[in-house]
């Protein structure tokens, strides 16, 4: 039993060896013939300028690509897809608008292989008509603005450009876009810029043709400040009020320009608000802020409000005045150790403007004392609009006494 197996063991090694040297012989000998297929070999487009005579251009002008099946000996080795040239010439064909199934040929392939399927290579296209748009040139600008510099103008020549190609194509762009990187300056930049064809998204489409990809860009880097706002008033208010203070909102405005015109600045007028008859407090809106030349706003506010607070005009007068006695029998004497007083009094500047001395009574009235020596009080009787502030004295030493006769 051990050696049937021993000897079918051997059997099947002998085999598989006989096998295996069969095969060298045949592959020594006959070089059989392999087929395979190569995949994305590129399709070249010939003549694709013969379609702009019929105004008519490929909607796509790269990306053609087609697989091509061989066969060649298995002792060459496989070839790749880059000795390949393959091509259209668009100038064979009457093509039209829309799709189009043109035959792919074959220039030059490598000579150890066979192409099996070349007449069987075709390539769809797809044909639009030319058509052709005005879009304006956008320049997008990093590092333009900063706390205090801000990028305000973009210009650039020219302002516009023309765009050229498949109809479909044009109809997506938007804009020539460019970019441009600008560090903080308070000079304007110049620089030549590239720009491309983008759709709204700023996504850049293919297959179109600007009639210059080149302009001229100009950046204007204004410097920033912000300004307090100074209140200006005009006309004269009534002699009986007085504006004691304006406020202003907003009371802080930002602005841009020129370096040196900005620096100079120190705050921001208003046009003048006119303060005439006014006797209560009150809000002026929409104020215009006057700006001088080469300064513009840094945002959209240019009006303020301003609130005007008026008050009653009060003044002091400081007066001496002598004191009178009242109601002193005509028999009787009066000493005083005061003769005069000296006192304050305010009112509206509108009637303590005419105010006389006169106007004011500065008396001790002296009805009920008795001879002797007494502390009488000082009374005063003021005009109606008039009020005391203060006076030195309140009372006086009078002495009474009986006059004597002889």
């Amino acid at each position: 039993m051990e050696k049937e197996k021993t000897k079918l063991v051997f059997v099947r090694v002998c085999c598989v060896l006989l096998a295996f040297s069969l095969w060298l012989y045949i592959t020594k000998t006959e070089n059989p013939n392999v087929t395979y297929t190569i995949r994305n070999i590129t399709v070249q487009l010939k003549n694709a300028d013969a379609l702009s005579q019929k105004n008519l251009c490929i909607e796509n002008t790269t990306g053609y690509t087609t697989d091509v099946k061989v066969e060649g000996k298995s002792s060459d080795g496989r070839v790749t897809a880059n000795e390949f040239n393959l091509y259209v010439d668009l100038a064979e064909y009457a093509l039209k608008e829309g799709s189009n199934k043109l035959p792919i040929k074959v220039e030059n392939s490598p000579s150890s292989v066979n192409i099996l399927n070349d007449s069987g290579l075709w390539l769809e296209i797809s044909v639009d008509r030319i058509a052709e748009q005005v879009v304006p040139v956008k320049i997008e600008v990093a590092e333009g603005s900063s706390e205090d510099r801000f990028l305000k103008d973009v210009i650039t020549d020219p302002k516009e450009v023309t765009v050229t190609g498949p109809s479909r194509k044009v109809s997506q762009v938007k804009y020539a876009l460019g970019h441009f990187d600008v560090k903080k300056s308070t000079q304007t930049k110049t620089a030549v810029v590239t720009v491309k064809p983008v759709n709204a998204l700023n996504d850049e489409v293919k297959d179109v043709k600007l009639d210059t990809n080149i302009v001229n860009v100009a950046l204007g880097v204004n410097t920033i400040k912000s300004l307090p706002v100074k209140v200006i008033t005009s006309g004269n208010s009534s002699t009986s009020y007085k504006v004691t203070k304006t406020e202003v909102n907003p009371s802080i405005i930002k602005v841009m320009g020129d370096e040196k015109i900005v620096n100079s600045l120190q705050y921001i007028e208003t046009s003048p608000v006119d303060i005439s008859d006014l006797k209560d407090t009150t809000t002026v809106g929409n104020v215009k802020l006057m700006l001088p030349q080469g300064v513009d706003f840094l945002e959209s506010t240019t009006k303020v409000d301003v609130t005007v607070y008026v008050d009653r005009h009060y003044i002091e007068k400081k007066i001496t005045d002598s004191i009178e006695v009242k109601n002193l029998p005509s028999d009787y004497t009066v000493t005083m150790d005061h003769n005069s007083i000296t006192y304050t009094v305010s009112g509206l500047d509108s009637i303590m403007s005419s105010l006389k001395d006169s106007d004011i009574k500065v008396y001790v009235d002296v009805s009920g004392y008795s001879e002797g020596s007494h502390s009488a009080q000082i009374k005063m009787e003021l005009p109606s609009g008039v009020t005391l502030v203060k006076k030195d004295i309140e009372n006086v030493n009078i002495n009474i006494q009986k006059k004597v006769e002889g």
